[in-house]
């Protein structure tokens, strides 16, 4: 009886640890003229509603990478946004990964976690100044197997708009 009880234990507590979380990627990023693919690719883990990643920077010439840190969520059809419905919420450090140091702007990745060429899968915001917030880039989710495939363009152009 007492290893039954300590088995059910186990179980109920590993369950609670994250220990099923759910892993997406790697994606690449095409643009939504679907013409090119940006620099980056990305992966996330979503275990719960919190979400984590990371986005590779060296397609684009970088030796660093970001993260992403985020949550679940919502973005209605209403919201005018690119980017609607299940999502997830990305706060993205690039900014201040390149700078090595705290930059003052602040980046914000919306994305999907099904890739698709149908509907458009992801979005990079940021502001600098903290009063407004742009929409840099945003564009098709595509498996970065596919990707790698394909006969688009890749370009050294990343999502917050600069060529590197």
């Amino acid at each position: 009886m007492k290893l039954r009880a300590l088995l059910i234990i186990a179980l109920f507590a590993l369950g609670c640890t994250g220990a099923f979380a759910i892993n997406y990627g790697p994606f690449a990023y095409l643009d939504s003229s679907k013409t090119f693919y940006y620099c980056e690719t990305g992966s996330y883990t979503v275990s719960g509603s919190l979400a984590v990643g990371q986005k590779n920077l060296s397609g684009c010439g970088d030796s660093f990478n970001a993260v992403w840190v985020g949550f679940k969520a919502t973005l209605p059809a209403s919201s005018g946004q690119p980017v609607t419905g299940a999502i997830l919420e990305l706060a993205d450090n690039e900014f201040d990964a390149g700078e090595d140091a705290y930059s003052g702007c602040q980046a914000d990745f919306v994305t999907k976690t099904k890739a698709s060429t149908k509907k458009l899968g992801w979005a990079f915001y940021y502001t600098c100044d903290g009063l407004s917030d742009s929409l840099s880039s945003y564009g098709y989710l595509i498996s970065d197997a596919d990707a790698a495939q394909s006969s688009q363009a890749h370009t050294a152009t990343s999502m917050v708009g600069m060529k590197k």
